[in-house]
């Protein structure tokens, strides 16, 4: 799925596990309760994007835009076995670490 648009898409409750969503466009697009563990998310646009409830195991956000722009209530990372549930400002400090990762 590299350099798609995705603008306002709905990924709700689904699986892109392992996706390479590098250089698409994914603004105001929902990955409500998305399952998103090892996507790659490079250099993609997620100004607000939604990611309530997804779960970012292993989730690469290597140069991706408008982080400091996606709405999330909470999230989950850490691992699967070991899920961490992270809120509000953790949110914005964890995703903007992975952006330069």
């Amino acid at each position: 799925m590299k350099n798609c648009i995705g603008i306002k898409a709905s990924f709700d409750d689904a699986n892109l596990s392992f996706a390479d969503l590098s250089g698409s466009d994914m603004r105001r697009a929902s990955f409500r309760r998305a399952s998103l563990s090892y996507t790659n998310f490079y250099n993609v646009d997620l100004t607000g994007a939604i990611f309530d409830g997804a779960l970012l195991y292993g989730a690469s956000f290597k140069d991706a835009k408008g982080i400091d722009e996606i709405s999330a209530q909470y999230i989950f990372v850490g691992t699967e076995d070991e899920p961490i549930k992270l809120k509000a400002d953790n949110i914005q400090k964890w995703l903007l670490g992975l952006r330069k990762e």
